[in-house]
């Protein structure tokens, strides 16, 4: 095979699912092969995360750093991200931004896939991970239906209530059942007089002051829709504590106890503050056998945030949003530890999304268990269910898959 090398990049500033600026890249190389990536951006961010910088800056530093990526080998993706990392220089990505160097590390993947005429879910798989295993596990949906915290104006104070299904075999029969609950909770909202306005991850966002009536309007959806809470379908919270006002650790730890118990919640995203190992601990130590303690804030997919979370046992799963580090071999470097340590992985999305889909391949290709990308609703949330399905069918004709269980 003869040698690829990177031949130009462009790059260009565009806008994300909430109308703000983010950056799209293109990599073109030796062989006329293009791909092209976008980035997302939070809006309920850790201080663990690393830096992006101002999207106009980020358009700056690609067009000041080009010229000594040009040349490099696209197959070459952990000396091209090693390369980045000391461009950059920083140990928080802040001097290139964490958005500059991820739009060029996840284009590099894609343009590699695209010039071996391979899905990018089966590149990162076989060059990346280096695994040869062609059976692939797909993960539960973890769908965001109801939008509190920053993500709507609804005066929630937990930012996302989520339907988790467990009801059949393959990715596409979880999927449209929870489109079906999603409208026909719809209709309950609507029927209580509540706006079906959607906020930033497409759930609704209706004005309700009390949270558990929202675990009793998701019951009813769910009921009415012919399945059974805590058989079929599951909830979650991403209860984004360091978010949270007037409500101190008891308190919280006491309505964590009743959500478990008589929702079956069985997945609890930053349930603490991300400083607040103590509580962590008492997180883990009183619900880690019933449901799954996810760092989000805690950990920001960063290796040494992982490892002490692991040495302490804070938390017994992580989400993984590729923006939050960098590079794409620093987001697998966090994944194989996870796996290693029987951390669960969750794949997210971000708030401020574009039509980007690489995290879908990434999922399946890392062996994700659950998979974030908001409601099914919004072309930028379906962006990334839409490709798994398609993948979920490619897999299918070979035989070459199944399910993951949370």
């Amino acid at each position: 095979m003869l040698a690829e090398t990177i031949k130009n990049i462009n790059a260009r500033i565009i806008l994300n699912s909430r109308a703000e600026k983010t950056i799209e890249v293109d990599i073109i190389t030796s062989h006329w092969q293009c791909a092209t990536s976008s980035v997302p951006s939070g809006k309920s961010t850790g201080s663990f995360e690393a830096k992006s910088s101002d999207p106009e800056i980020a358009i700056e530093n690609i067009n000041h750093i080009k010229s000594k990526l040009i040349g490099m080998d696209i197959f070459d993706q952990a000396g091209f991200d090693k390369f980045l990392i000391e461009l950059d220089g920083s140990p928080d990505k802040s001097v290139l931004g964490a958005n500059t160097i991820l739009a060029l590390s996840e284009c590099l993947t894609k343009v590699a896939s695209i010039s071996l005429k391979i899905p990018t879910y089966h590149y990162i798989r076989s060059r990346l991970l280096k695994n040869p295993d062609h059976f692939f596990q797909l993960p539960i949906p973890c769908f965001n239906v109801i939008n509190g915290g920053l993500h709507a104006d609804s005066g929630l104070p937990f930012q996302e209530f989520m339907l988790i299904p467990k009801i059949k075999s393959t990715f596409k029969e979880n999927f449209f059942a929870i489109a079906n609950i999603y409208h026909k909770l719809k209709n309950i909202l609507a029927e209580n007089n509540y706006s079906t306005g959607l906020g930033d991850e497409g759930g609704f966002a209706p004005k309700i002051n009390d949270y558990w009536q929202v675990f009793d309007l998701l019951k009813k959806s769910i009921e009415d829709s012919g399945f059974s809470l805590g058989k079929d379908i599951f909830l979650g919270i991403d209860a984004s504590a360091d978010n949270i006002q007037n409500m101190d650790n008891n308190e919280l730890i006491q309505i964590y106890s009743k959500m478990i118990a008589q929702y079956n919640v069985i997945y609890l995203e930053d349930g603490c503050k991300e400083t607040d190992e103590e509580n962590w601990k008492i997180l883990m130590d009183k619900f880690s056998s019933r449901c799954l303690i996810i760092g989000d804030d805690l950990i920001a997919t960063n290796i040494n945030r992982l490892k002490n979370a692991i040495n302490k046992k804070l938390v017994n799963a992580i989400i993984i949003k590729p923006n939050q580090i960098g590079t794409i071999s620093e987001v697998i470097e966090v994944c194989n530890l996870a796996h290693e340590n029987n951390i669960k992985i969750i794949v997210s999305h971000r708030s401020g999304e574009t039509n980007d889909n690489f995290i879908a391949d990434f999922a399946i290709a890392i062996q994700a268990h659950g998979f974030k990308s908001g409601a099914p609703a919004r072309g930028e949330r379906l962006a990334k269910y839409n490709r798994i399905l398609k993948i979920e069918e490619n897999l299918k004709n070979t035989s070459e898959y199944n399910i993951l269980r949370l």
